[in-house]
């Protein structure tokens, strides 16, 4: 039987949130680990935007940033960030692990081999 879209975007949120918690060396909610950091993702989303078309400057998307990866680093734990970084071209992901450490990683992955960390399933 052919799954509906709801039961794909379930089911690949579920494998995510797992492939997150190995990565992470978590034992956390996987849906509510996703659900958390697509809304991190999507705070970025505007921010990014804003910078790149010269409407904040350079210390406030900084503050910005800073700010989302204290939750981050709460989330995924302090000693995980060193993996990640911002992306801040706001027409792909904002938040991703470095290509070289996810290259091995099972993690949906962009174009250029970096992992995404909050990918939209929609």
């Amino acid at each position: 039987m052919k799954q509906t879209k709801k039961e794909r975007m379930h089911k690949n949120i579920m494998e995510h949130g797992d492939n997150l918690n190995v990565i992470f060396g978590l034992d956390v909610d996987k849906v509510k680990l996703c659900k958390s950091l697509r809304r991190i993702e999507t705070a970025l989303t505007i921010p990014l935007e804003r910078y790149c078309n010269g409407e904040i400057d350079e210390k406030e998307i900084t503050r910005i940033e800073n700010n989302k990866l204290k939750l981050l680093g709460k989330l995924i734990g302090e000693h995980n960030l060193k993996m990640i970084f911002i992306n801040r071209d706001p027409r792909g992901y904002a938040l991703k692990i470095h290509s070289e450490l996810s290259k091995d990683m099972e993690i949906y992955k962009d174009w250029g081999g970096y992992g995404i960390l909050a990918p939209d399933f929609n």
